[in-house]
């Protein structure tokens, strides 16, 4: 009769830690996923699944760190959203008279453009300075 298949709980510590399914960790032990399941139930092999989950996590998120301390700007990016909270469109908001909302079949289209042209001038720093068309 042949040896019935064991799950290691360290094995499984390290399948975790590289993200793998239940169903991968299975064929990996060549049981069942209901065998993969019964021993998670166990809480010295759940404790090693989440370990292993958090370490996985930590390895991910160095090798990423390493990658944006090298100069890889797309990462430096996506952390700063990620961490940061940093967007990539400035948001700006047109309002109507004393901040209320704009009646659209009270502002022409040149009226609109000027007064987005206007919020932009300000914003980088150009002001009043700006020449005006002939109106």
């Amino acid at each position: 009769m042949p040896a019935r298949p064991i799950i290691k709980i360290d094995e499984l510590e390290r399948l975790a830690g590289l993200h793998c399914t239940q169903e991968e960790a299975a064929h990996y032990f060549r049981v069942s996923v209901t065998a993969v399941e019964k021993a998670l139930r166990k809480p010295d092999f759940r404790q090693a699944w989440e370990r292993g989950q958090a370490a996985g996590k930590i390895s991910l998120r160095r090798s990423q760190f390493r990658l944006a301390e090298a100069g890889n700007a797309t990462m430096n990016i996506w952390l700063g959203k990620q961490l940061l909270g940093q967007r990539n469109i400035i948001e700006q908001q047109i309002t109507g008279p004393d901040g209320g909302p704009i009646k659209t079949e009270d502002v022409t289209p040149i009226e609109l453009l000027r007064s987005r042209l206007a919020g932009v001038a300000s914003r980088i720093g150009e002001g009043d300075d700006t020449p005006k068309p002939d109106a």
